[in-house]
């Protein structure tokens, strides 16, 4: 029998799998609380992982992140030229570190006290290098927080891991296709058309007050018509055309005059009593006649 060749794909994946052991030689990072697992990218990685094979693509495929002391958290890059490369001064890497700070149980810092000694930064979701072999790059990492200046554990959560960026990978805001949370998406849909469902349902409210105003309106005006007729049916003219409301303008009501000494026609008038010469009148208090 002639002894085996071991094929081509073989030959490769023992090429890979040694490659892949000899990087992982030269990548240490502290380990992780288990209940941060649903960070890890699908190869099992922590955060710290991660981003200690992201940063040793600018430092010749090695890269150590010391586990933290109590009380102690990560800041960024130094002052040294050497240490605040494109590499580190960027937002894929500040998520990273930042997770590998919270899963630590420590406090992470803002993105401004992280950048403070780069010269420049790469714009929000892009990283210098592709992705080297080894690992993979969760979605969650590209999430932009440089507007709220702090990675949010929250928006990481919501983000997940899928799509991942596998070796090879060019990470950019073009291939982060969920950097933002679907649920900020949703809640932004949600948003908008409950604004335009209360506006809907304000027009129609204010639709139907004016109609019922007008509806009470009309009715209002018929039934004082009416009542108005009634009552000029009943009242007298003298009532209803505005005048005292004597009986000197009632029909069959002869006109009272006010006395006037030019008009004889408002004179008393005196009725003449019987007189015998006997008799003197009523009302007579004058001196004895002869």
């Amino acid at each position: 029998m002639q002894p085996r060749v071991p094929s081509v794909a073989v030959l490769i994946s023992l090429v890979f799998l040694a490659t892949s052991d000899l990087v992982l030689a030269q990548i240490r990072a502290p380990d992780c609380s288990a209940s941060w697992k649903w960070s890890f990218n699908s190869l099992g990685q922590n955060m710290c992982t991660i981003a200690a094979f992201l940063m040793s693509t600018c430092n010749g495929g090695a890269f150590t992140i010391n586990a933290l002391q109590p009380g102690y958290s990560y800041m960024g890059p130094s002052n040294d030229v050497d240490d605040a490369n494109p590499c580190k001064c960027n937002t894929v890497t500040y998520n990273l570190i930042s997770a590998c700070d919270a899963c630590q149980g420590s406090v992470w810092t803002t993105w401004s006290e992280y950048s403070f000694n780069c010269t420049s930064t790469l714009p929000p979701s892009v990283f210098p290098n592709p992705v080297p072999l080894g690992t993979s790059v969760p979605q969650w990492a590209l999430v932009d927080n440089t507007f709220e200046n702090l990675w949010n554990a929250t928006k990481a959560y919501i983000a997940g891991v899928a799509p991942e960026l596998g070796p090879g990978s060019l990470i950019s805001a073009s291939t982060s296709g969920n950097v933002s949370p679907t649920s900020s998406a949703s809640q932004s849909r949600a948003s908008s058309s409950s604004s335009s469902g209360s506006g809907s349902n304000t027009a129609a409210i204010a639709g139907g007050v004016a109609g019922g105003v007008v509806v009470l309106a009309a009715i209002g005006a018929i039934l004082f018509y009416f009542l108005r007729r009634r009552w000029r049916s009943q009242v007298p003219s003298a009532a209803v055309d505005g005048t005292s409301g004597d009986n000197t303008n009632v029909p069959g009501t002869p006109m009272m005059k006010f006395y006037d000494p030019n008009d004889p026609s408002t004179f008393p008038e005196f009725q003449s009593l019987p007189h015998d010469g006997n008799t003197r009148p009523q009302g007579y208090h004058g001196l004895p006649t002869v």
